[in-house]
């Protein structure tokens, strides 16, 4: 079974298109990262990974969007401006899921 440290960056980017129903209006590249578990951080140590790029939010708004995907396969979808951080709903979860049960990813529940 795989981690999330082998997710790819299209398969990245394959969750964020069931997540995000505008994909077709995606304005950059996707930035992919791949952060593992670095206890420096503290209270924010943690394993993920990340996907950034620009796109519509609201109307003709077009935002910095982020995809993040912990360890246990949970993902938080959100914009942001200079404000901060917004959250924004994660549709598809189901297919979500079954992309990762399809690619033969086991979600990690240990704490750190």
């Amino acid at each position: 079974m795989k981690k999330l440290k082998d997710l790819t960056k299209e398969q990245a980017i394959e969750i964020a298109k069931l997540i995000y129903s505008f994909s077709d209006v995606v304005e950059t590249d996707y930035d992919f990262t791949y952060q593992p578990y670095d206890r420096t951080w503290y209270e924010d140590a943690r394993e993920f990974v990340r996907l950034k790029f620009r796109g519509v939010t609201f109307g003709d708004t077009v935002d910095n969007l982020i995809l993040d995907i912990n360890k246990n396969l949970d993902c938080w979808f959100y914009y942001s401006r200079k404000d901060g951080l917004h959250d924004l709903p994660s549709t598809n979860q189901c297919a979500v899921q079954r992309k990762f049960i399809e690619w033969e990813f086991e979600p990690d529940y240990t704490v750190e």
